[in-house]
């Protein structure tokens, strides 16, 4: 009698320890509620193994017809029974059907379940698809209509969810220089809150464009009862070519929202190569809000490249705003190589602004290499802000570094700043840095 209650007590006993063990296997299993299919897709023979598990896997093929076939995947770990530790399985079936020769209608069922021992765990998770694809006419006119409907659900002893799209697309050739594409959207999910979204997309295609002609969407969200609608179309013209040296592009946009209020942005823009060596853009966009601020933004870009040893480019760029005034900045920068080893900058920029001091900002720079692995570089930056007063800068760097990365490099930088009505001591900077060859550096630095 005693060596009976011995046994029962040994069997309890291990029957509780392997089930702390399978409860850590399966800690970090993504929960079925927060990620149905990440759920699912964490049961494979793989995973089980690696728990310590010894899963059972199934494949059948069922060929009906040529046309037809039905395949299931099942692995399976665990039994039942009073002292089971509980038991995992993951099934997916598999219909294909062959309408026709362009249209095919096929149907997935990926069901998830992992039982912990007497029911103290249950997560369940399970998604189905169905889906039908049809192709019509031909050449230029050519077509296809497709639906797809998938629900995902996952039942937990910690709640139940449950989420469903359906979309159908329509795509249709109208001729050789347009063609239609059209969908609708709609999805519905259900768990502590319930939402539902509906959305229609329309748009006018040129074979071989960035972007469509013209388009259309609509979208309609429900949450917990509050519904918004968010109406969106836009209208781009061809694109004009300017003699082969330019092209020109204008566009219109209008968004529609219940919560927002409405927002209208016009575009147009121009590129144009009046010679190989100079190019040119401009843009400007007009964005007219209900909410918020309503802007109109002009942009010109100038590059030019007068010889093969100098460049140049401009900018401008013009900012008005119905509150908050306006905003003008300009650029030019000049670069030249006047000999092999010798570069210069130049730069100006003139910046004026509505709602900050406007300032003006010229730099020059230049660098020159006077060893392979030695330059000598000096600059000079002039900036005066209205109310400020002029800022100076004035620096001179002598880098050295090591050929092949390895080695002992240095660069020493002397700085002087002066300010208006402001006296400033120079600054001296020295950083020495050695790279081993296994690229280990290490570096000191000195400042006064």
């Amino acid at each position: 009698m005693q060596s009976g209650g011995t046994r029962t007590v040994g069997v309890l006993i291990a029957g509780a320890l392997l089930l702390t063990g399978a409860s850590l296997a399966f800690t970090d299993s993504p929960t079925a509620i927060q990620n149905p299919q990440a759920f699912r897709e964490s049961i494979t023979e793989e995973n089980l193994r690696a728990a310590g598990l010894d899963p059972e896997k199934y494949e059948v093929d069922v060929p009906l017809h040529r046309r037809l076939s039905i395949r299931r995947e099942t692995v399976r770990a665990g039994s039942e029974g009073t002292f089971s530790l509980g038991t995992v399985e993951r099934t997916k079936d598999i219909i294909q059907l062959s309408l026709n020769s362009r249209g095919t209608m096929s149907f997935t069922r990926d069901f998830a379940r992992e039982q912990g021992p007497r029911g103290l765990s249950h997560s369940e998770s399970e998604k189905q698809t169905m889906a039908l694809t049809q192709g019509f006419g031909g050449g230029t006119t050519a077509g296809e209509f497709s639906f797809v409907r998938d629900t995902d659900s996952a039942n937990t002893l910690q709640g139940f969810t449950r989420s469903t799209t359906e979309t159908a697309k329509l795509n249709l050739g109208l001729g050789r220089d347009f063609a239609l594409s059209s969908a609708l959207t709609t999805a519905s999910k259900l768990n502590i809150h319930s939402s539902q979204t509906q959305k229609f997309d329309l748009a006018l295609t040129r074979p071989g464009a960035a972007a469509a002609m013209a388009e259309f969407h609509e979208t309609e969200s429900t949450v917990n009862g509050n519904t918004s609608t968010v109406t969106a179309m836009a209208f781009r013209a061809p694109t004009i070519e300017l003699s082969g040296r330019g092209t020109l592009n204008a566009s219109h946009a209008r968004t529609n929202s219940s919560v927002k209020g409405s927002e209208n942005i016009t575009s147009i823009a121009l590129n144009a190569q009046p010679t190989d060596e100079v190019t040119f853009a401009a843009t400007h966009v007009d964005t007219d809000r209900d909410q918020g601020v309503s802007t109109r933004v002009t942009t010109l870009n100038l590059n030019a490249k007068p010889s093969e040893t100098v460049s140049v480019a401009a900018s401008h760029t013009d900012t008005t705003r119905d509150v908050g005034g306006s905003d003008s900045v300009s650029s030019v920068t000049v670069n030249a190589t006047p000999i092999e080893g010798v570069n210069v900058t130049a730069s100006h920029t003139d910046s004026d602004r509505a709602a900050a001091a406007d300032t003006a900002v010229t730099t020059i720079g230049s660098q020159v290499t006077v060893l392979p692995d030695t330059t000598i570089s000096a600059s000079f930056s002039d900036t005066d802000t209205t109310g400020v007063g002029i800022a100076t800068l004035r620096s001179l760097t002598v880098a050295h570094t090591p050929s092949g990365g390895e080695g002992l490099g240095a660069t020493a930088t002397y700085t002087t700043l002066g300010n208006t009505g402001a006296h400033i001591d120079p600054t001296v900077d020295l950083k020495l840095a050695y790279t081993t060859t296994d690229q280990l550096q290490f570096t000191g630095m000195y400042h006064d």
